[in-house]
């Protein structure tokens, strides 16, 4: 992965031209025709500049856009999650006067412990989120390429379950042999690896391991042809079940695949199908939502559950962990009019940072927070639901057809949603 070496070079001319001084942000210009991937170097800069003067500096473009533009204007800045879950909150219209087990399933959000998100558990409102529960972290390799060759990540996978890569299993088969060494070194030494807990990495590695994608041309892609695979599928007898390992006070439960992985692993070999594995895998997600879902219940006495992230936009999954849930007892929020993926954040951002203005004011008027009546308008989460929700309702919700439909055709596709946002916004600042 040549990004990882590119990055390495950029590191140390900063260390040299800084005469390592303290450096606090990193601007990098990357050429479209540069060959370089941004997102395989925002991964391998964290690595890299650890231990050096560099080390913590923000590099993210989003934010160093944001901080150049800012001209003294105070700037906030959203965890991705919590931003996910604060989306399905607007769109359902929540005040966030009562916390949700917001459920924040995707590929890739940098988290607050510097690894990289994606199976998260949230108990969230406007105002902030407490991490209750997520995916065991597992090696991400070298970055993008891990997202770009799912083999990589089935390989993470199967050596984090501690099975080992026989020449037998698809994946293994996948990777060149020169690759296969340094891999191996790299996990063995945590060289170029950043930890992940990603749900979409996850689903990546199932696809991989059962033979279906090792290498995608768009993302998400093995994950929707796992999907096409396991529908209308019957189970059998055998379940898979994820472990999930409580880590003691004030420490978020840990969901573990490792018995999943091994599961796949022993019906592979056994002659089973990867429609049926992967119908088995679908299966095991659903149970892990539900018995989350269920811990936050008892722990936490939360009623509402959250739907949200990329993972979502599988309409198997989807489908089947509402109908669970509910049979459960759960109040189910998913997304209709606004983006489960990355295409709906902007909206959570907006009331989260809304949110945590109130928050301020609260304090510094010596008010209880959150306000049960009273609000300080014009910084109140729910004038922002109601403004941009009034939009939002306008719009048409997805087409079923009395079943839950595949992909991101069955979600508004963000650039209708945007000029309604910004109206709405126009509006609450005229």
């Amino acid at each position: 992965m040549h990004e990882l070496a590119i990055t390495q070079s950029v590191v140390e001319t900063i260390v040299e031209r800084t005469e390592c001084a303290r450096v606090t942000a990193v601007h990098l210009v990357i050429g479209k025709v540069s060959g370089v991937v941004p997102g395989a170097v925002r991964f391998c800069f964290e690595i890299v500049a650890a231990g050096s003067p560099v080390e913590g500096a923000r590099g993210y473009r989003s934010r160093a856009w944001a901080e150049r533009h800012a001209d003294g204007r105070p700037l906030t800045t959203v965890q991705h999650h919590h931003a996910h879950v604060a989306s399905v909150m607007a769109e359902h219209g929540l005040d966030g006067s009562r916390p949700v087990v917001g459920i924040s399933f995707d590929g890739t959000g940098y988290g607050t412990d510097g690894a990289v998100w994606g199976g998260e558990v949230l108990a969230a409102d406007y105002a902030g989120f407490h991490r209750f529960a997520h995916l065991r972290y597992v090696p991400l390799a070298g970055g993008d390429a891990s997202v770009r060759r799912p083999y990589r990540m089935a390989l993470a996978h199967l050596r984090a379950a501690g099975v080992d890569w026989d020449d037998d299993l698809p994946p293994v088969a996948a990777c060149p042999p020169a690759e296969l060494r340094v891999l191996a070194h790299q996990l063995a030494t945590g060289t170029g690896c950043v930890p992940t807990s990603s749900m979409g990495r996850l689903f990546d590695a199932v696809s991989a391991l059962l033979g279906i994608r090792q290498i995608v041309d768009f993302e998400a892609q093995a994950a929707i042809e796992l999907e096409c695979r396991s529908r209308n599928v019957p189970l059998g007898d055998r379940a898979y079940m994820f472990a999930v390992r409580d880590g003691g006070p004030n420490v978020p439960l840990v969901a573990d695949p490792e018995p999943v992985i091994r599961a796949v692993v022993a019906d592979l070999r056994a002659g089973v199908t990867p429609a049926t594995a992967g119908a088995r895998f679908h299966a095991a997600v659903v149970a892990l939502v539900v018995a989350l879902a269920d811990r936050a219940r008892r722990d936490l006495d939360l009623h509402d559950v959250a739907l949200t992230g990329g993972v979502f936009q599988n309409a198997l999954l989807l489908g089947v962990a509402c109908r669970a849930l509910r049979a459960a007892g759960f109040s189910v929020l998913r997304h209709q009019r606004v983006p489960p993926g990355d295409g709906g954040l902007a909206l959570g951002q907006l009331l989260v940072a809304a949110g945590r203005k109130e928050m301020t004011l609260c304090r510094r008027h010596r008010r209880p927070s959150p306000v049960p009546v009273r609000r300080v308008q014009g910084h109140d989460p729910s004038v922002w639901v109601r403004r941009v929700g009034a939009h939002l309702a306008s719009l048409p919700p997805a087409q079923t057809d009395g079943q839950e439909r595949s992909s991101t055709l069955a979600w508004v596709e963000p650039t209708r949603v945007v000029p309604h946002l910004r109206a709405a916004l126009l509006r609450y600042l005229g």
